[in-house]
């Protein structure tokens, strides 16, 4: 396992430090809700079961479920990803939980309409730059300013009062061709990466925060992309998975390079965990 230090300067150094294939083998199980509970939580009472409280019934034990079947030491971890088993991760993740009003692929023809969802920072430059590469075009409805992309995916409108909306701009019949593109677009750019950690972790958070934009479906997205694509997709190339404060942050406000920091904090909080656990396995008893 890669362990990645963000210096001073910005740079990223990689130690040669191995672990098991699937590092959540070094932490009791008892502490994998950690990865998928926002970390700005995690001082609330019984934190683990703060979304069965609210409104998300049964999504503490689906999510253990699917921590052990596709990141677990004896796991799918290694499988490729297409959209076949992307929407079968996301029914694994949204089937059996509550308060999910709106189930299934997104879409400009979906029965309730185009998918929409509030952006909880607000975008810098570089990340709309980049965004509107990939094709999310951006209409301020107060000035009236339009930028649209040759192929546009989504529309970014800028509010405000608030950081502003995404709202999809694709048919429900395009979303597997439009995932599988993302998904081709990542495995090629992580064999152009050479094995180079800082451009492997590019790779990941680019191809998430495109996922996690695109919105494909109407629903769970947040638990889908965040939570167990990026720690299946950062394990699986070396690294620790990582605990989030905000999984919004991929909601398309931040660039790159602004991910990739954010990331390399994440994967040091799970580092320490680990840490500490394998102490207490040493001199705890």
């Amino acid at each position: 396992m890669k362990v990645v230090t963000h210096g001073k300067a910005g740079d990223l150094h990689v130690p040669d430090y191995r672990v098991p294939s699937s590092p959540l083998v070094l932490l009791p199980q008892t502490d994998w809700w950690k990865l998928f509970i926002d970390r700005k939580y995690h001082k609330e009472a019984a934190p683990y079961l703060l979304f069965d409280r609210e409104k998300s019934k049964g999504f503490h034990a689906v999510m253990m479920r699917v921590f052990r079947t596709h990141l677990g030491p004896d796991s799918s971890l290694g499988t490729r990803l297409d959209f076949d088993f992307y929407e079968r991760l996301y029914h694994e993740v949204s089937d059996e939980v509550g308060g999910i009003a709106h189930r299934g692929r997104s879409g400009t023809n979906a029965p309730v309409g185009a998918t929409h969802f509030p952006m909880e920072y607000t975008p810098t430059p570089l990340a709309l730059t980049e965004l509107f590469a990939e094709g999310v075009g951006i209409y301020n409805l107060q000035t009236g300013e339009r930028r649209e992309p040759l192929h546009e995916i989504a529309v970014y409108y800028p509010t405000g009062m608030m950081a502003g909306r995404l709202s999809v701009a694709y048919r429900m019949e395009d979303v597997p061709a439009l995932a599988n593109a993302i998904f081709d677009r990542f495995y090629l750019e992580l064999v152009l990466a050479g094995g180079n950690p800082l451009n492997e972790l590019r790779a990941i958070v680019k191809a998430v925060r495109s996922l996690h934009v695109h919105h494909f479906f109407r629903d769970a997205n947040g638990r889908l992309n965040t939570m167990v694509v990026l720690n299946k997709w950062l394990m699986e190339s070396g690294f620790p998975p990582a605990i989030l404060s905000d999984p919004a942050i991929f909601g398309g406000a931040f660039s790159i390079n602004d991910l990739v920091k954010k990331v390399v904090k994440a994967m040091h909080r799970i580092l320490r965990l680990m840490q500490a656990e394998q102490l207490f396995r040493k001199f705890g008893e």
